[in-house]
């Protein structure tokens, strides 16, 4: 998924996949950094409700799978309640990067609004 620059505001930004008919999401912070983004769903209906999982578990720091590896890259997946994986992060240099962008994702998280492109 290509780098999505935001305005001011954190936003889930709901598109149609290029893969037609399609639907996937992202969550962009009020800087414009890409935090998070989604699979890709069948159903509008099932995206809507992965994002409303996000507002939800974003908050909790036991919700994010931190991947390791032993140079890097670093990154991490949103699970929700369940223990599934809704949302994915890019890639990050160090772990003090991974650790801000998950930061970044708590405080915007629950409370983003949601721009629907579909």
């Amino acid at each position: 998924m290509s780098e999505r620059r935001c305005s001011i505001a954190a936003l889930y930004h709901l598109d149609k996949s290029t893969r037609a008919p399609l639907f996937e999401f992202t969550l962009c912070g009020p800087d414009g950094q890409t935090l998070l983004f989604s699979a890709t769903y069948f159903a509008k209906e099932l995206a809507l409700s992965a994002i409303e999982d996000c507002m939800t578990s974003s908050s909790f720091d036991d919700r994010y799978q931190r991947l390791f590896t032993t140079s890097g890259p670093f990154s991490f997946h949103l699970l929700n309640l369940a223990r599934q994986v809704i949302a994915r992060s890019n890639d990050y240099a160090s772990i003090e990067d991974r650790e801000a962008a998950i930061a970044a994702c708590k405080r915007s998280g629950p409370t983003a609004a949601l721009q629907d492109n579909t």
